[in-house]
């Protein structure tokens, strides 16, 4: 009856107690960790490896932990606050499952491209006031109307005499971030 399919679901799952089911011993279980990552524009662009040193739970639930080394791939074009889990590597508790590292990505700023919106870059550029009459000119040889992209490529800005005001956007079409390609519509 009733008590063979209790002992049978105990004897199944593991668990032990009493007949109702308030006084079962749980058994011991890991819990997913999560850690921030701070990676560079560089890293997101390229994509990477990053070894990283995290404190480790200790299992005995006091303030002491160990300290563990993980390699963790950084995929091209991850945003920021996106999660990369490294499954079963939270075993402080030896005889349970292990549960999972969770590491939510945190981009640090960059010293040239100042913004980012999906998977496009912005920066700012200060011209002079000829050149905003007049435009940048291809010709000009002007260091400063070269673009070091995040792969070390070098582009001239150049608007061919036409006139720039103040907030203009200028984009520089497939020159952004890599789309993954679980993100692109073609």
């Amino acid at each position: 009856g009733m008590r063979g399919q209790e002992d049978l679901f105990r004897s199944m799952f593991g668990q032990s107690g009493g007949r109702n089911g308030n006084s079962y011993e749980r058994k011991p279980r890991n819990r997913n960790v999560k850690y921030r990552l701070q990676v560079t524009l560089e890293e997101v662009y390229s994509g990477a490896t990053k070894s990283v040193t995290i404190a480790k739970p200790d299992a005995s639930n006091t303030s002491s932990s160990t300290n563990k080394k993980l390699d963790v791939c950084i995929p091209r074009g991850i945003r920021d606050g996106q999660s990369i889990r490294l499954s079963g590597e939270m075993d402080h508790v030896t005889s349970a499952t292990p549960a999972d590292a969770i590491f939510v990505v945190e981009c640090l700023p960059h010293e040239l491209y100042t913004s980012r919106k999906g998977f496009d870059l912005g920066m700012s550029v200060t011209l002079t006031l000829d050149e905003s009459l007049g435009g940048l000119n291809k010709d000009a040889g002007k260091e400063e109307n070269v673009i070091v992209t995040l792969d070390g490529r070098r582009l001239k800005l150049c608007t061919e005499n036409k006139c720039i005001r103040e907030g203009d956007v200028w984009k520089l079409e497939g020159e952004g971030l890599p789309i993954p390609s679980a993100n692109r519509t073609s």
